[in-house]
């Protein structure tokens, strides 16, 4: 798992209409992608869903996401709901205390 900042391919998802453009940072395949710096206030938001990813699938999981629940405000989406209760680390280690590298990273980049 990776952190990039400044991202390019958040930049040109925005560019194409295929991202909000108020979006910050993305999480996708094992890296969350941020698109100027690190929003410390984010990372376990974006943490939980490369939680997500793992548990579903990336295939599983980009299904539910864009097509399953496409009709659905981008708030009410399932991955998103569980999501936006992670506020901390502590509650991303209780609701996933299976995926620690994931947490981890997040810490070590919280403590620059």
């Amino acid at each position: 798992m990776k952190i990039v900042t400044n991202s390019k391919l958040l930049r040109v998802l925005q560019l194409f209409k295929l991202q909000a453009s108020w979006v910050e940072a993305m999480a996708f395949n094992e890296t969350i992608y941020f698109k100027n710096e690190i929003v410390e206030s984010i990372l376990p938001h974006e943490g939980c869903h490369i939680c997500q990813q793992r548990e579903h699938g990336l295939i599983n999981f980009l299904y539910i996401y864009f097509w399953r629940e496409r009709n659905i405000h981008y708030s009410y989406k399932k991955f998103e709901k569980k999501a936006y209760k992670i506020k901390s680390v502590a509650d991303l280690i209780k609701l996933y205390p299976e995926y620690p590298d994931v947490y981890n990273l997040i810490e070590k980049t919280l403590k620059r």
